[in-house]
């Protein structure tokens, strides 16, 4: 399915896309296109599978399955930057679960983009956790001027689904394509 959208958007046959795994393990392709880099994640949760592409800017997205009750206080409390977790405490009890799926989704976005997951620490960058609030990344120790550098969209694919795009730049352009897997 990867292959047949990058095809599609590259115009390009599926069959000749070549992908790598990078050293961390982010998938890219091996060649140019028009001398472009082309830069692609994807995520999946629950029936949901998001692709994001982008010539030229690394990124990276997440979507997450709500899921009403889930003991997020515990995943929060153990792995978020502490000032994360005081923040979305200090919420009012409604609105907590909703900015622990937020700050979830914003930072396994922007580890994606970094091209190392989890692996690289949900507790060495902070990003903003309020659900009504623009989005973005306060400080991060995993490299320097990263606020500056990225910037973190909040994406609502479906109605029981938080997601997050970091990708670096400003202004962007999102388009949505829903992609009929049947053929």
């Amino acid at each position: 399915m990867l292959r047949r959208l990058l095809g599609s958007l590259l115009d390009t046959p599926p069959q000749t896309l070549e992908l790598l795994t990078g050293e961390k393990g982010k998938p890219t392709l091996t060649q140019l296109w028009h001398g472009h880099q082309v830069e692609f994640n994807l995520s999946h949760s629950g029936g949901l599978l998001l692709i994001a592409v982008a010539l030229d800017l690394p990124l990276g997205i997440d979507v997450e399955q709500l899921r009403p009750n889930r003991p997020w206080q515990g995943i929060a409390r153990r792995f978020f930057h502490p000032a994360e977790y005081a923040a979305i405490r200090a919420l009012p009890t409604p609105k907590q679960e909703q900015a622990f799926y937020t700050c979830w989704c914003r930072k396994e976005a922007y580890l994606k983009a970094m091209g190392g997951g989890i692996a690289l620490g949900l507790g060495n960058f902070q990003v903003s956790v309020e659900p009504d609030v623009p989005p973005h990344l306060i400080a991060s120790t995993l490299e320097p001027g990263a606020s500056e550098r990225w910037s973190l969209h909040d994406l609502w694919p479906d109605t029981d689904y938080q997601a997050s795009l970091a990708i670096t730049g400003e202004g962007l352009r999102l388009r949505k394509w829903n992609l009929d897997t049947s053929r």
